[in-house]
């Protein structure tokens, strides 16, 4: 006598399951079944709805800061970050104004500030770390401070010039683009991030540009100043 091999349980109430899945309900017509009876009649068939598009993450936007808690513990004071002890004075670079017109990404937008700002820049090399751990130690610090990263996108990620007004033929875009790049103080080839502090005593930020050999910290301090222009008072 030849034994057949029996289908395990499981796999059985498996196929009996997916086969059940399959068959159309008692009573129900197939989409088949509709179409036919459709034609038949000389009614046109709907095509089915497409499905819903996933809802996309909006971008941040300006109005966005003015909902933000204030940090409650008190930030180091300004620049918020000195350069590392071991740098050698005439190895640093540094850029600072008591104030000017500053730009900063906010989502994925410019947004020009007013204010206090310090550009601080060193080598790697002569910090004596890696590009790896400046990255940590930069971004945790920003972290501890309070900051907020603010920026969905870098002045080198696709869409960017587009998404801030940037087009005409070759020559209008490459200005366009160096304009932005000033603008924002950013150097080709570097990380952007952007963290935006709220204090009581007004709002900061912390940018950090980063590539394998150089470290940017651009600090902000937003102030208003008062005119700088003197009106003539009395006759000539």
């Amino acid at each position: 006598m030849t034994l057949r091999p029996q289908t395990p349980p499981i796999l059985m109430l498996g196929v009996v399951v997916a086969l059940t899945a399959c068959k159309p309900k008692m009573g129900e017509p197939t989409a088949e079944q509709l179409a036919a009876a459709a034609a038949a009649a000389g009614t046109p068939v709907a095509p089915p709805a497409p499905a819903a598009a996933p809802a996309q993450a909006s971008s941040m936007a300006v109005a966005d800061l003015d909902k933000m808690a204030v940090i409650a513990k008190p930030l180091p004071p300004f620049p918020f970050i000195d350069y590392p002890p071991v740098v050698a004075e005439a190895l640093r670079s540094t850029d600072e104004s008591d104030f000017d017109q500053v730009a900063v990404i906010v989502g994925d937008k410019v947004h020009l500030v007013e204010g206090r700002f310090k550009v601080s820049r060193f080598g790697l090399t002569d910090a004596n770390i890696s590009a790896f751990q400046a990255r940590r130690d930069y971004t945790r610090a920003a972290l501890d401070m309070g900051g907020i990263k603010v920026n969905t996108v870098a002045p080198s990620t696709d869409g960017f010039y587009a998404a801030n007004g940037v087009g005409g033929d070759a020559n209008e875009q490459l200005s366009a683009r160096a304009s932005l790049v000033k603008k924002l103080r950013y150097a080709p080839n570097f990380s952007y991030d952007v963290y935006f502090m709220p204090t009581a005593t007004g709002r900061k930020w912390l940018v950090l540009m980063m590539n394998d050999s150089q470290v940017h910290l651009f600090a902000i301090e937003e102030k208003t100043v008062g005119s700088s222009v003197k009106l003539v008072t009395g006759t000539q």
